[in-house]
């Protein structure tokens, strides 16, 4: 089978690119061909060359968005693919074939409802959501990387009287994190000796729960001090959490690091005594599949959430949950995740490797699209 991945963006700010990287050396490996359209930067390139250095990379440029479909599917045909994988909903990754002997199966791969993120204006909720329903009547399967999608879209088919299939197929972690940087371990090991790390890893914005927070940490610092709270990432609430960090309450028990090399996480993660990923009872989180849930289940750490979408899909028992938005509880489930200790957790990871992905989208393409080899 000859597999073309289409993908927008760079590597450090769209998750969705990871699908394909992540899933190409894997189905190389059971001698499938895998080309990636991908637009030129270095932390790509540097992506493809550490990832998936076998799959065949089909290099383009940003542009206007009419240029940048011509683009890439002028690359997509260059490869006479049998699937065309589209990473993630969006205007300049919309390849179609028309006029085609030999048209493939052209797959869309929804990551999140774009038109229930509360932050973006009315017209453009209204433009997204056009997008989505229009996506339904227009490609052949829907890859959906969250239930809330997947259930989302089948009822939406069938409202449309479209026979489009949908396959549940949430984020996985690679092989990248499986080689951690020793010399940084170390420097990680003086520096927060004697000290457990919570750590946070995500987007600095309202609704993404950085400044809850700070709030339940300010709380925490109160009843304990063998903790220090570390947060990584980029958005426009960071210098506000810094100056919130400089405070006396908070000065030396919160470290606010901004952005970090995904070559180092493996460093922090094994440091780590327990992580954290808010989220809150919104259509956007519910429909979201956080692929930082992933990469935290090979280090087996406990994981502060909430019972929300993909968080509780995963981790059921295993999840240190509290309420959306009740900072008591959330203050509760960090002095719980720092008190546990030798904890084990139920979920395997290596079912969410991906390997095991490209072994179950196989399947489901043998069962699906049978005249597709």
């Amino acid at each position: 089978m000859k597999i073309c991945f289409i993908t927008f963006g760079n590597v450090t700010d769209n998750a969705t690119l990871k699908r394909a990287t992540g899933l190409a050396e894997p189905l190389i490996s059971r001698s499938h061909f895998v080309s990636i359209v991908i637009e030129d930067t270095v932390d790509n390139r540097a992506r493809l060359a550490f990832e998936c250095p076998n799959a065949k990379a089909l290099f383009c440029s940003r542009r206007d968005r009419k240029s940048d479909r011509a683009e890439r599917l002028s690359l997509a045909r260059s490869v006479d693919p049998d699937v065309v994988w589209i990473c993630g909903l969006g205007t300049r990754n919309w390849v179609k074939f028309r006029n085609s002997d030999q048209r493939p199966v052209c797959i869309m791969d929804h990551v999140e409802l774009f038109s229930g993120i509360p932050r973006m204006s009315w017209l453009r909720r209204i433009w997204d959501a056009f997008v989505e329903w229009r996506a339904l009547m227009t490609f052949d399967a829907h890859i959906c990387a969250s239930r809330y999608l997947d259930n989302l879209f089948t009822r939406r088919l069938r409202w449309l009287l479209q026979k489009s299939p949908t396959f549940y197929y949430p984020y996985a972690y690679g092989k990248q994190l499986k080689y951690q940087d020793e010399r940084l371990g170390i420097e990680l090991s003086r520096r927060f000796e004697g000290k457990k790390v919570l750590l946070y890893m995500g987007s600095f914005y309202e609704n993404y729960g950085c400044l809850d927070l700070l709030e339940a940490v300010v709380q925490l610092v109160k009843e304990r001090d063998d903790f220090v709270f570390a947060m990584m990432g980029s958005g426009p609430l960071k210098e506000q959490c810094k100056l919130l960090a400089d405070t006396s309450t908070l000065k030396g028990r919160v470290d606010v690091l901004g952005y970090i090399p995904e070559a180092q996480l493996p460093a922090w993660f094994s440091r780590a005594h327990a992580f954290v990923c808010p989220l809150r009872d919104t259509i956007q989180d519910w429909a979201r599949c956080p692929s930082k849930l992933f990469m935290y289940l090979p280090f087996k750490k406990p994981i502060v959430t909430s019972p929300i979408g993909e968080a509780l899909e995963l981790l059921k028992e295993d999840g240190f949950f509290y309420e959306p938005g009740d900072l008591d509880q959330l203050k509760e489930a960090l002095s719980r995740a720092l008190d546990a200790e030798d904890w084990e957790p139920t979920v395997d990871p290596l079912l969410h490797t991906w390997e095991s992905r490209a072994d179950a989208w196989l399947q489901w393409m043998q069962a699906t699209f049978p005249m597709v080899k």
